[in-house]
């Protein structure tokens, strides 16, 4: 319907209704056995929470090739999708290269249809350089933690227990 008024689709996220792309890619099946035709006026197309094997992606890209105005097709936009680690850059539709689509997964980055290996942007990579230096000095805060008192056990248990006290009317059961 929208196809036929002309109406511009800015995105269709199909989260974890997505299933395999039929054989001939002209449609994406559903869990609920619903085929999607391809999409001719959506610009973006997201996927989430999807294990895409090597095979499963390859189908998903001859699709997305006959989507004319599709720009960008995101995986995993709230989830960490398992996706091949390498594409086989032969096996990419040369269509996508040229139309400049770009294809992105938020554990993987963007695809790059060379060389069929996935790259993550510069801002994303030191992000995550950030994050990940965090996380193992907040692991190491925890780990060389002492109580203000001499450090007996049940210093530190008072003081966890400060910290997060529990309500009066808990009931422990044994």
């Amino acid at each position: 319907m929208a196809a036929e008024a002309g109406v511009t689709i800015i995105g269709l996220g199909l989260g974890s209704a997505f299933s395999p792309v039929a054989d001939n890619s002209q449609s994406i099946i559903l869990t609920s056995g619903l085929t999607i035709p391809v999409l001719q006026t959506v610009l973006e197309l997201d996927i989430w929470n999807t294990n895409i094997n090597q095979e499963m992606f390859i189908k998903l890209l001859s699709y997305v090739k006959e989507c004319p105005r599709l720009t960008s097709l995101i995986l995993g936009k709230y989830f960490n999708p398992q996706l091949p680690d390498v594409v086989d850059p032969k096996q990419i539709p040369s269509q996508l290269k040229q139309r400049g689509l770009r294809v992105h997964s938020i554990r993987h980055g963007d695809l790059d249809f060379e060389t069929g290996r996935w790259k993550l942007s510069d801002r994303v990579a030191k992000m995550r350089s950030i994050m990940l230096k965090k996380m193992k000095d907040e692991r190491q805060r925890q780990l060389n933690y002492q109580p203000r008192s001499r450090g007996s056990e049940e210093a530190r248990q008072a003081h966890v227990l400060r910290i997060f006290p529990m309500p009066s009317n808990t009931k422990y059961v044994a």
